[in-house]
């Protein structure tokens, strides 16, 4: 009987790092297309992920794009009764297609799972 006690300890030892691990993802280049899913005007090309339009001269005012990760992740920790933590890193590139002019914007957002992409800007009720 102490042999099986023994043999489940060394098993749960084993196993406890791929308990502990959280969700990691990295990309790293867009070499190819990535898994996200994308809405709005957001397209993958030439090795790029584009949020908005990209074309000289077709109108580019409003225009809004949004890549998510499709995996669900929890940001609560159900044993502490608290927020998760984590940490986020990226660098990306804005450039214009028509100096003067400027160019786009970036925002890092958390949602709810299935929710809809909303339209720029704040809408009235901005604490839900």
């Amino acid at each position: 009987m102490a042999a099986a006690h023994i043999f489940a300890l060394f098993f749960f030892i084993l196993n406890l790092p791929n308990l502990l691990h959280g969700l990691q993802f990295n990309f790293a280049n867009f070499s190819s297309e990535p898994n996200l899913n994308r809405s709005g005007e957001a397209v993958y090309n030439d090795h790029k992920l584009f949020l908005t339009k990209n074309t000289v001269g077709v109108g580019l005012n409003n225009s809004v794009g949004r890549a998510v990760y499709p995996e669900k992740f929890h940001l609560w920790d159900s044993l502490t009764n608290t927020a998760a933590d984590f940490d986020t890193n990226f660098s990306f590139t804005i450039s214009m297609l028509s100096p003067p002019n400027g160019g786009d914007g970036i925002a890092f957002f958390i949602a709810a799972n299935n929710s809809d992409a909303l339209e720029p800007g704040l809408k009235e009720d901005v604490s839900d």
